[in-house]
């Protein structure tokens, strides 16, 4: 758990960068890669991961742009990049300039639960990954090697002189 607003958004900033570089190995063919019927192609992941940025903070009382839960899925990969970058420099500056550490402990209806503004962090973070998870098997599926985020993926260890893990 964060004690102070300034180690989440250390960590938050390190994780954005290493995120952004999965959001710049997308192409625009593969946002459309049809996957499952009935479930969100990579393009509608991606923007989701976008869009819950400013919508989680905003819920959680942080005064932030919320313009891009307007927009539909961008048409191109860059696109959805850029606004990526944008909208993790926008929370990480939002909150170095509203929160402190009593923030931290200040409790908020989130979904209808009650959150203290710690486990909004902690689940801000988790979020991403979680849906970063799922981009990294739709890209899989379609013919992209995703960046390994908090590790490295198989042709890396390869690459680093380690052989491939087993499968």
């Amino acid at each position: 758990m964060y004690t102070t607003v300034e180690d989440f958004v250390k960590e938050y900033e390190q994780d954005a960068h290493e995120a952004q570089k999965m959001f710049g190995e997308l192409t625009d063919e593969a946002l459309h890669t049809p996957v499952a019927e009935g479930a969100r192609n990579l393009g509608r992941v991606a923007w989701h991961v976008v869009q819950s940025v400013p919508e989680m903070l905003h819920t959680a009382g942080v005064k932030i742009d919320t313009s891009v839960l307007q927009q539909p899925v961008p048409k191109t990969a860059q696109e959805i990049a850029e606004a990526y970058k944008r909208v993790t420099a926008e929370a990480a500056a939002a909150l170095r300039a509203q929160w402190n550490s009593e923030e931290l402990a200040k409790v908020r209806d989130m979904y209808g639960m009650k959150w203290d503004g710690a486990k909004v962090l902690m689940c801000l973070i988790g979020h991403e990954a979680h849906h970063r998870g799922q981009m990294s098997v739709l890209m899989r599926q379609a013919g992209l090697i995703p960046h390994g985020v908090y590790g490295p993926h198989k042709e890396a260890w390869v690459s680093m002189g380690m052989p491939e893990p087993e499968v």
